[in-house]
């Protein structure tokens, strides 16, 4: 981090950077990544993960590489270090192969076959890259997950067809929708019941606006 904030790239601008210069129609409701250090990455939520894998992560490296062609910094750049930029770049492009198809709305994209070597293909990437003789990734990515994606997660699909369907979105927005509701718990009385009662009131509430809306599209238009 220090040396691209020395060569002019400062990596804690650049999120915001993305953000301010995403046009409306593509930032609305949408929730960006903000910052890339350890700590923050696993506080991100699974749409902003979904957003860095779909669309910042590529813009994000780009960064980078214009910065080296620009400033003609290719020549003195440590090889090393443009190598294991080139293998990141790499991991996530072979993760793009596998997990956009298997995200696919009407089922994965792809023959079983297909899909489960471009699986393997990421998770050997990451557990077998080297450069210059040392491992490229560490040993701690060498999880059950990784063993799981490469040798397993094709027989999951034929079994249990599209993850799309047990995506933790879902979860999430309705973990955010309890946490607003229970805010206005003043830690009288059973939280549940609170909850319960808020809930029935939300619905209510949605059902009276439909009707209201249904009217005034229905009944006044005639």
């Amino acid at each position: 981090m220090n040396t691209w904030g020395a060569a002019g790239l400062f990596v804690d601008h650049l999120f915001y950077d993305f953000r301010v210069n995403v046009p409306p129609w593509g930032s609305t409701g949408r929730r960006f990544p903000r910052d890339l250090r350890d700590g923050s990455i696993c506080s991100w939520t699974a749409e902003e993960c979904l957003n860095w894998a779909r669309v910042v992560w590529r813009w994000f490296f780009q960064q980078f590489y214009t910065m080296l062609d620009t400033t003609g910094q290719y020549d003195q750049m440590n090889p090393l270090a443009l190598a294991s930029l080139d293998a990141v770049v790499e991991a996530w492009e072979k993760l793009e192969g596998w997990l956009f198809p298997a995200m696919d709305r009407n089922g994965v994209s792809l023959s079983l076959t297909d899909f489960r070597e471009r699986c393997l293909e990421y998770a050997m990437h990451l557990k077998n890259h080297t450069i210059d003789g040392v491992r490229t990734f560490p040993v701690g990515l060498q999880t059950h997950t990784l063993h799981a994606l490469g040798a397993h997660l094709w027989r999951y699909q034929g079994w249990w067809g599209n993850v799309r369907e047990h995506q933790c979105y879902v979860f999430e927005r309705m973990a955010a929708t309890l946490t607003q509701t229970l805010g206005a718990w003043n830690g009288r009385g059973e939280g549940g019941d609170f909850l319960a009662r808020k809930l029935r009131h939300k619905e209510a509430s949605q059902r009276h606006v439909d009707a209201l809306v249904g009217y005034v599209s229905t009944g006044c238009a005639s």
